[in-house]
């Protein structure tokens, strides 16, 4: 019945398979969603990066084997202004036999929505048909949407980076080191979640002292230290204080700063920011309340130790943001996890879509811009067909 529904309309089987996330297969037809939304993915929005990824496609589609081996020879000087070699090899992969752009946003969907399902599965255990399991999962889903493949080189790496922290934190494999390691291959900003990771796992972490680093955290996240980064960039290596250069000084940086809106709606933007703090001061202050038995309850403070070292990061906003969303499967996980010894503070939850409401409507307005209702209303096979061929 479920395959009937995915063939009929793809759309309406992702929706069913994450409100009934628990049952069986539905984790593998969410998945089979995402590559058809990669499929139907529509890079048509001139302001989006997906418009970019695009046009480097059909610019880079006669690239030869030498040149590409070229790229990436001089990517590894770090020197160079190659960002990635990610988006780099499946361009030089699929124009070896098509110049049809889709192609391409259907391999970033295959890999972004293995990692993203992945982790998704952590939270699957925790399933009831309930209010407050929906808002988590909800939190959960929306910290990186299957929408981003737009940006696709730093979100693909965030799942794949959320999920190697998982296994590490949870299941202790730390084999998975080696899998944290790729991520800067994606995406070069990863170097930074990588040594975040492995300090926020291996540090003393005395209670106390960490509760009081994370509101500092707090106060220092909202100044702002790009000067000071931009000054001292140049001791850096030249491919990271380009990155900063780009987040920061750059022509497209400035005009986001310049077009960061009225007031009114860089206080709604912030909601979900301030969410975030509350939920985690929550954890902090009920942590007393928590069994001590089981990985989840050290997962506490390393998640505490993460999410400190990511609000100091906010000194190039751009990245200390992306960095911030990544830690909120951690802090959903740890909600479901003790979401009984929380009990008495669980009705801040209910604000969660009150907080989000203003992102998500302009959610949805990327969303339109970036699918047409081919997307919603064809059969998967006529979708496939259509965009691919």
């Amino acid at each position: 019945m479920r395959f009937v529904l995915f063939l009929i309309n793809p759309f309406i089987s992702g929706i069913h398979s994450l409100i009934n996330i628990n049952e069986k297969y539905a984790c593998h037809f969410l998945y089979l969603w995402f590559i058809v939304f990669g499929i139907a993915f529509t890079a048509n929005n001139q302001g989006a990066d997906s418009y970019r990824y695009a046009a480097d496609f059909v610019r880079e589609s006669n690239m030869t084997e030498s040149q590409y081996i070229l790229a990436v020879q001089d990517y590894f000087t770090f020197e160079s202004n190659t960002k990635d070699i990610y988006t780099l090899t499946i361009t030089f992969l699929v124009s070896r036999f098509t110049d049809n752009y889709h192609w391409t946003f259907f391999v970033y969907a295959i890999v972004f929505g293995l990692f993203y399902i992945k982790s998704l599965k952590y939270l699957v255990p925790y399933f009831s048909k309930t209010p407050f399991f929906y808002i988590l999962l909800f939190l959960f889903c929306f910290s990186n949407p299957i929408f981003n493949i737009n940006g696709v080189r730093f979100w693909t790496a965030a799942w794949i980076g959320v999920y190697a922290v998982l296994k590490i934190y949870i299941d202790k494999k730390y084999q998975y080191l080696a899998l944290l390691a790729v991520t800067p291959l994606i995406h070069g900003s990863f170097f930074i979640w990588i040594f975040f990771a492995v300090i926020a796992y291996i540090i003393p972490k005395p209670h106390k002292i960490l509760s009081v680093l994370y509101i500092l955290s707090i106060f220092v996240s909202l100044g702002s230290y790009v000067s000071l980064l931009s000054d001292y960039s140049d001791m850096l290596p030249k491919f990271m204080s380009n990155m900063i250069w780009s987040y920061t000084e750059s022509e497209d940086a400035l005009e986001k700063l310049q077009n960061a809106g009225p007031l009114y709606a860089r206080v709604l933007n912030s909601l979900p920011n301030l969410m975030l703090i509350i939920l985690t001061s929550i954890l902090i202050i009920k942590r007393k309340k928590f069994t001590k038995e089981g990985s989840f309850y050290s997962l506490v403070d390393k998640y505490i130790a993460l999410v400190t070292l990511v609000n100091f990061s906010m000194a190039v906003p751009a990245i200390g943001h992306r960095f911030q969303q990544m830690t909120i499967p951690l802090l959903v996980l740890l909600w479901s996890h003790y979401l009984n010894e929380l009990k008495s503070s669980s009705f801040v939850l209910y604000w969660v879509p009150v907080a989000y409401a203003y992102v998500i409507f302009y959610w949805i307005r990327h969303m339109i811009s970036v699918t047409e209702l081919y997307l919603y209303v064809l059969p998967a096979p006529i979708t496939f067909i259509h965009y691919l061929f």
